[in-house]
């Protein structure tokens, strides 16, 4: 009896364990992404797992999605050649993994030619040097801050889309909107939809429109106001297009922001709700601008 009550518990125990990412190791192929024979060990990654790019890839990698698929994550780290994702299907990263596209110790390039929905929690992590491009929409869909660190550069050519309380956190690096198959639109209406340009002390973000039409308006204006430069270094460059605000609020907490129009419109719509400050749409510091 006594045996037999031990390998009951032992049974239920390993029936319990919960489930941890594994890492699926791209191979040196240009097989359908959703398909075993594109992958080490001949599985796909599924819906608990993250995609890796390695030295497994003796050069550039160009392969397609023919089927949705739901990942933890993409990793880039040392393939032969930049990384590229193609098709029509829609990839889910679902938010399981620390951080949903990881390009933190790449050593090249990554393409999402896909549209891409991300869920959960939210970070994305691209190196000095590297460029991280989502040239297809991307759709946002958890509330909550999401997360773009790393020194590097990332590039939006389609459009971003969210109708939860969002907020875009650039904390780091150059952030580019190009605005050529669509632009931001963050329109949530049960709360706020905002950007921070440069968060957290000691980083530095710049965030450049260059052209295209740009959306970002929550229905709370007071209490998800945009910063550019939040006990940081925040920089907002308008080279063409449109980028229509809420409210507005530069260099704050000790931090330091800048915003420079070249050409394209910078429209702040509302304000703040405070009654001493209400009408005034831009404040610097704790200051408000005529």
């Amino acid at each position: 009896m006594k045996k037999s009550f031990v390998a009951g518990v032992l049974l239920c125990a390993a029936l319990s364990l919960p489930s941890y990412a594994v890492e699926r190791i791209k191979d040196d192929n240009t097989e359908p992404l959703n398909a075993g024979a594109s992958w080490g060990g001949g599985t796909a990654p599924a819906a608990a797992d993250v995609a890796v790019w390695s030295n497994n890839l003796a050069g550039a990698n160009s392969s397609a999605l023919t089927n949705a698929v739901t990942w933890d994550g993409v990793r880039v780290l040392n393939p032969g050649g930049a990384v590229t994702i193609t098709g029509s299907e829609l990839l889910t990263l679902d938010g399981g993994a620390a951080t949903d596209v990881n390009l933190a110790s790449a050593s090249q390039d990554l393409s999402l030619e896909v549209p891409v929905a991300m869920t959960n929690g939210m970070l994305t992590d691209v190196t000095s040097g590297r460029t991280l491009t989502f040239k297809g929409p991307l759709f946002i869909g958890s509330s909550g801050n999401w997360g773009r660190t790393g020194w590097g550069t990332v590039v939006f050519d389609g459009p971003v889309t969210s109708s939860v309380a969002t907020t875009l956190e650039l904390q780091r690096g150059t952030n580019i909107f190009t605005g050529k198959n669509g632009g931001l639109s963050f329109s949530s209406t049960t709360s706020g939809a905002r950007i921070y340009v440069g968060r957290n002390a000691g980083s530095a973000a710049t965030l450049i429109i260059s052209n295209g039409v740009h959306d970002v308006r929550g229905i709370n204006h007071e209490a998800n106001a945009n910063f550019v430069g939040v006990t940081a270094t925040g920089t907002l460059l308008m080279e063409g297009g449109s980028l229509r605000l809420a409210y507005l609020r530069q260099a704050i907490n000790g931090g330091n922001g800048s915003v420079t129009i070249n050409n394209g419109t910078l429209e702040v719509t509302h304000g703040s709700d405070t009654p001493t400050l209400i009408g005034y749409a831009h404040m610097i510091g704790n200051n408000h601008t005529d």
